[in-house]
């Protein structure tokens, strides 16, 4: 469900009781991604959105993106191998932009990732807008101003 959706879903029914979950990596998990790759695709080559070119596997010094997170930022684990199978089969539905590989995919940029059994999830605020049912006009002010997004007690 998007914020938008839910924002809506409020209108309608403001009793509805929803949390907001954003998908992040456990940093062990994007480490073992990154040694796995370097094991069983390092080397390898593509063909495809423009010809021949080599799949780039990130090394252990290289950045990770912003949805690597410490391993105790990430409470709620789902592991489930089983669903690899889906998960490919979904992948596999955009070819335009994806390149299937033995375990994990490339998009445009040709950079390797690994595809998993597993998500890890962090709860995030739920925006002001969902929330305005909740609270007075007054507690969403800051310095005179409407506040728009998320509260600044949420590190906004």
């Amino acid at each position: 469900m998007t914020v938008a959706a839910l924002t809506r879903a409020h209108s309608v029914d403001p009793t509805l009781t929803t949390r907001l979950y954003l998908t992040v990596v456990p940093r062990s998990w994007a480490q073992e991604d990154r040694a796995w790759l370097a094991e069983h695709a390092s080397g390898d080559q593509e063909v495809g959105r423009g010809g021949p070119a080599a799949v780039v596997v990130l090394g252990p010094d290289d950045p990770y993106p912003p949805s690597v997170v410490p391993d105790e930022e990430a409470p709620l684990r789902i592991v489930d191998p089983a669903v690899l199978p889906v998960v490919r089969a979904a992948i596999a539905e955009h070819p335009t932009q994806v390149l299937l590989h033995d375990g994990y995919y490339t998009l445009s940029n040709h950079v390797a990732t690994r595809m998993r059994g597993r998500e890890a999830f962090v709860e995030m605020p739920i925006p002001l807008s969902v929330r305005r049912h909740e609270e007075d006009d007054e507690s969403r002010t800051v310095g005179g101003q409407q506040s728009r997004g998320l509260p600044h007690d949420h590190g906004a």
